[in-house]
């Protein structure tokens, strides 16, 4: 099965890889390929370093990253695909990088609510 997206995530991180399982399980998971940035092939002019220090997704073509890739993602997700559009623009964008920009800052914190 083709699937919609392409997500790098850090297998070396728990609260990576536990988010990633959560997405696998949920109705978005058919929808969504992933590969650990540790061991994936690069896309062209992105270092590991940056694959590893934010989240990057692949879709169709194009490489969005950090608080840009989670609308990408919530596209694919049933309840969210409505609204997710609206989440790639101001002032929606900047909340939603910011919510990715404290996750991403404090992963051994939100590590033990998940």
């Amino acid at each position: 099965m083709q699937k919609d997206i392409l997500i790098y995530y850090d297998g070396d991180c728990p609260v990576c890889t536990k988010i990633k399982e959560k997405l696998e399980a949920s109705s978005a998971g058919p929808k969504l390929a992933f590969t650990d940035a540790n061991t994936a092939e690069l896309p062209p002019s992105i270092s590991r370093e940056a694959l590893l220090a934010d989240l990057h997704v692949l879709d169709r073509g194009e490489i969005y990253v950090a608080g840009d890739a989670l609308p990408r993602i919530a596209l694919r997700m049933r309840g969210w695909s409505m609204i997710a559009p609206i989440l790639e623009y101001p002032p929606f964008v900047w909340g939603v990088s910011l919510f990715y920009r404290l996750l991403a800052d404090h992963r051994p914190f939100v590590g033990h609510f998940l």
